[in-house]
């Protein structure tokens, strides 16, 4: 049985911590026509300063005077989530009559186990009740938690009992009443303590972290935040999570090891480890061939670094076209015409991990210099070449082997064994060349080769000049010749013109010459020699 003497004790010393705005307890004790109605803090407190506790002396109507009544509450004793209240009373009537103790407080949030118990002296009958009231209104009665009583008073005046009731547990906040009626049939003394303990069910809070534990990307890209929910009996909500810190290893792929934890209601703190995986984006820098084109110009090229097996490159032009290598690192490309814009060269590169870059390169686009056609004094026949003027001047080329070199380096199916040989190894293969029987295809294409070389005065000087040769920085190979119908036999177009030099290339493409190809490059060589003869 609770003691009276411990409830009066009791109500000295309880002094806690600051009370929650618009959760204030109040006493309120009527006989049925006055009643006295006192708020925690407000007028008629005794226990004024202690907070969350409400203590009133005096009387209530002519038949009751209360010694001390008090009515406790949150925050001296329980708390929103965890609720428990508390009267305690001792009073005398000079005769019979009914007293009601009300004490109530609202912003509870916490349900569980309502267990109500009661215990004093009465020379008359006590009852007990609590209530819950869901829409948080002081002195609410909505819903009954249990009662006790009435409970008479045994030897001595004694009583006591209990009951067990349920809070229910909701989202907003609900309020509480204790009422307790005391009735006596004559004068006389009654004194208790009644309590009010909401116990919560027990914690059980499931936390699940609803991101990968592995994550592949690119660099660049953004991270996403880890995210987790929380189920405590009313479906998964989200809960925070909160970084904790982060390790990393490597370069390419550069792998990060990132640690979260996230706290769940019922105070566990989990932990989530998660790796990241950040792929290089491939290096797609783009190196052409050349920084100025001109108009209609081809056999340009570009390149870009390879990103290893399994990469795609998808290349366009822009004021161009692509003529070879689309899908691989290296591409052959032809200018435009449209001399206003810059040729715009841009490939996207992705890597096997599915990593993606994209680059461009300009290159300038000018004007196509103007053909210069070939003329007397370009060229010279093959008799030239076999008589001792032409075996003269290729003796005599400078630097030696710098002719042979040449003849090598540009046209080495033709003439590649001639690399690091003397001027006579090549005035003799011009003279054997010469002396074949029939059509002396490979005397004529020498031929015109001899006529680059030596009326380049960067190749070979001037000393060509002296045999009425047109000596110029470029000589003959940059001058064009066109070459009619024979252009589609050797890899060229129809009737347009081409330089010297390209007419070469040609030739040394098609090496080992068919039969068709060598009919046709001796008639075109043949062409070539005659109409710019010196002589």
């Amino acid at each position: 049985m609770k003691k009276l003497t411990a409830m009066i004790l009791a109500c000295g010393i309880m002094g806690f911590g600051l009370q929650e705005a618009g959760a204030a307890a109040q006493l309120r004790l009527s006989d049925g026509t006055t009643t006295v109605t006192i708020q925690d803090e407000g007028p008629g407190d005794v226990a004024a300063g202690i907070i969350g506790q409400v203590e009133y002396v005096g009387p209530v109507g002519p038949n009751w005077y209360l010694d001390v009544t008090v009515g406790t509450g949150d925050p001296a004793i329980g708390s929103p989530a965890a609720p428990a209240m508390d009267i305690g009373t001792a009073n005398n009537s000079a005769g019979a009559g009914t007293l009601t103790i009300d004490l109530t407080q609202d912003g509870f949030t916490g349900g569980g186990a309502a267990n109500l118990d009661v215990g004093g002296v009465t020379i008359g009958a006590v009852t007990y009740s609590a209530y819950f009231d869901p829409t948080n209104l002081p002195f609410a009665k909505t819903t009954l938690l249990g009662t006790v009583g009435p409970l008479v008073g045994g030897v001595g005046g004694g009583f006591s009992g209990s009951a067990v009731g349920v809070a229910p547990q909701q989202a907003t906040p609900y309020s509480i009443t204790m009422e307790t009626t005391i009735q006596h049939s004559n004068g006389g003394h009654t004194g208790f303590d009644a309590s009010l303990i909401i116990t919560p069910p027990p914690c059980n809070c499931t936390l699940t972290f609803n991101s990968p534990t592995s994550i592949t990307n690119c660099a660049g890209d953004a991270i996403p935040d880890v995210v987790a929910t929380q189920d405590c009996g009313n479906g998964p909500v989200s809960v925070p999570v909160t970084f904790v810190g982060a390790v990393t290893n490597g370069s390419c792929p550069k792998v990060i090891t990132r640690t979260n934890s996230a706290t769940d209601n019922c105070g566990g703190v989990h932990t989530f480890v998660q790796t990241v995986t950040v792929n290089c984006l491939p290096d797609c820098k783009i190196t052409p061939s050349v920084t100025d084109a001109v108009v209609g110009g081809s056999n340009y090229t570009a390149s870009v670094a390879s990103a290893g097996p399994g990469a795609t490159y998808l290349w366009y032009i822009l004021n161009g076209s692509i003529t070879a290598g689309q899908g691989t690192p290296n591409i052959t490309w032809a200018a435009g015409t449209d001399t206003n814009s810059p040729i715009t060269i841009v490939v996207t590169i992705t890597a096997a991990t599915g990593c993606q870059s994209t680059c461009s390169a300009s290159v300038r686009l000018t004007p196509k210099p103007p053909q210069i056609c070939l003329g007397h004094g370009d060229t010279a026949t093959i008799g030239f070449w076999h008589n001792k003027n032409g075996q003269a001047l290729i003796l005599s080329a400078p630097n030696q082997p710098a002719l042979g070199n040449w003849l090598a380096s540009n046209f080495p199916c033709m003439f590649g064994n001639l690399a690091g040989k003397s001027n006579s190894v090549v005035a003799a293969l011009f003279m054997t060349d010469f002396g074949v029987k029939g059509q002396k295809t490979y005397a004529q294409v020498l031929a015109g080769a001899f006529a680059c070389y030596f009326t380049s005065s960067n190749l070979s000087g001037n000393g060509a000049a002296q045999y009425g040769f047109n000596v110029t920085p470029g000589g003959t190979g940059a001058k064009v010749f066109n070459v009619g119908s024979l252009g589609t036999t050797i890899g060229l177009q129809n009737n347009t013109s081409y330089t010297v030099l390209q007419i070469l290339q040609a030739a040394n493409n098609n090496c080992p010459f068919n039969a068709n190809v060598f009919n046709a490059l001796n008639t075109i060589f043949d062409g070539i020699n005659t109409t710019g003869d010196i002589n």
